[in-house]
């Protein structure tokens, strides 16, 4: 276990991705396990309607990185990349977008770790999302403030 600057007696909060957090304080700590006395659990609900953000690979790495940092702190609930006309190299949902989106959750209080997903190309999304309620970003034709989309339904956002 790698453990900078914690001591027992420090105050504590941990989630699991999953809805669920506790607060603590250390009891005990070694090389390889932290002991944490729970004071409180709480439970967080998923968000809904659940928001999915389909989004064209990008070719470049630090702009997949930002896309999954803002929008796991925006509170996606889905990221599925496809490929567009332009896309390059397929991503790989690596290790490393979990740790950003685990930092983000930390960052902004989120208790619900965003699923990563890799789909095929952009009509594997809209089949899949047929039931959804489906939102363009498009800088042409009438707009439409997206608060006044209320939908029980699932939402997609394709970008």
């Amino acid at each position: 276990m790698r453990v900078l600057r914690a001591r027992p007696g420090d105050a504590v909060e941990l989630f699991n991705g999953q809805g669920h957090a506790w607060r603590g304080t250390i009891a005990s700590l070694s090389r390889n396990e932290v002991q944490v006395a729970i004071a409180e659990a709480r439970f967080e609900p998923r968000s809904t309607p659940p928001l999915t953000l389909a989004q064209a690979w990008l070719h470049r790495d630090k702009l997949l990185d930002e896309l999954v940092r803002h929008a796991t702190v925006l509170g996606v609930d889905r990221i599925r990349f496809y490929r567009a006309d332009h896309s390059e190299k397929i991503p790989h949902i690596a290790g490393k977008w979990e740790r950003l989106a685990v930092e983000a959750c930390k960052q902004c209080g989120r208790l619900w770790l965003p699923d990563l997903e890799v789909a095929g190309a952009l009509a594997d999304v809209l089949d899949s999302a047929a039931d959804e309620l489906m939102v363009m970003a498009c800088m042409e034709g009438p707009h439409q403030p997206l608060s006044t989309l209320q939908s029980e339904r699932p939402v997609t956002f394709i970008v």
